[in-house]
């Protein structure tokens, strides 16, 4: 299930960029990190990096899978090639499928107080219009460690 959520995401990526250029896509350096929530490793989820500004002929984002201690490593949802180009990105997280059932069917869940969000993943950092996280991937072909954090 968490296969076919990370393929549909990239899927979504893939069709966003489809005919917007036939420009030769620029090189891409390898981007890594951890995510984490409150200071604990936020696994069971995927991390999008939604294009802000970046060179031309690249894809509107990347993407990669969270694993259970938080890290991730970015692919280009295109070819599967690993990294990202140099750029400006807005960071969206969502939950695997199973974990947004779960958080979903919790006691109180969506009840009374409920304050957006699914997955313990706040609502605004789960779309790219919305999100407050911005990083930058550099020119490094050493890589690039990017951590994010989140409240």
């Amino acid at each position: 299930m968490r296969k076919i959520f990370l393929l549909s995401f990239c899927a979504s990526l893939f069709v966003l960029g489809c005919g917007t250029s036939a420009k030769p896509k620029p090189k891409v350096y390898p981007v890594t990190g951890k995510v984490t929530q409150g200071g604990k490793p936020l696994g069971d989820c995927t991390i999008g990096f939604a294009l802000v500004t970046a060179p031309a002929g690249a894809p509107p984002g990347y993407s990669g899978v969270v694993a259970a201690d938080g890290t991730y490593k970015l692919v280009d949802p295109s070819d599967g090639k690993e990294g990202a180009a140099e750029g400006k990105y807005k960071v969206v997280l969502n939950p695997s499928p199973q974990s947004a059932q779960k958080a979903m069917m919790a006691p109180g869940a969506m009840g009374p107080g409920y304050a957006g969000g699914v997955g313990g993943i706040p609502q605004k950092n789960q779309q790219a219009a919305t999100t407050d996280i911005e990083k930058e991937v550099k020119a490094d072909d050493k890589g690039n460690v990017i951590d994010i954090s989140i409240p």
